[in-house]
């Protein structure tokens, strides 16, 4: 048997070839691939992390809102009762404390509870008769 030595090295060079062919294409779409999983990854976390500190700006605010109106509730509260020491606000979710300083000089203190953020708030009015 005679072998023809050229096509026998032209056939190890062409296979060679080819298999490299496919395996750099394989590794280009796995590159590519992965690196789109990573990129949409690095997007939701950035969409997420805005979604939380929008959510999280407006709680503080609801809250500050509860405690501003809880001191509203307990000043005309105390107008109606001035022997009011202290109660809750259900519906505001906040705890009136009244403080008599001096005799003429009244304290709301108002602590307001939101989605387990606290808010505090105060308030000094001046009786008279």
């Amino acid at each position: 048997m005679i072998y023809n030595m050229r096509k026998i090295c032209s056939h190890a060079h062409g296979s060679r070839g080819r298999t490299s062919a496919g395996f750099s294409a394989l590794i280009s779409v796995i590159l590519i691939g992965g690196g789109m999983v990573i990129l949409s990854l690095v997007v939701m976390e950035s969409a997420y992390s805005y979604y939380e500190s929008v959510t999280k700006r407006e709680v503080r605010r609801q809250a500050q809102l509860n405690a501003s109106s809880c001191l509203e509730i307990a000043t005309v509260m105390y107008a109606k009762d001035v022997f009011l020491s202290s109660t809750t606000v259900p519906l505001l979710g906040c705890d009136v404390n009244v403080k008599h300083p001096s005799v003429d000089q009244v304290e709301i203190d108002v602590v307001a509870h939101f989605n387990g953020l606290i808010e505090y708030g105060m308030r000094t009015l001046r009786v008279s008769d």
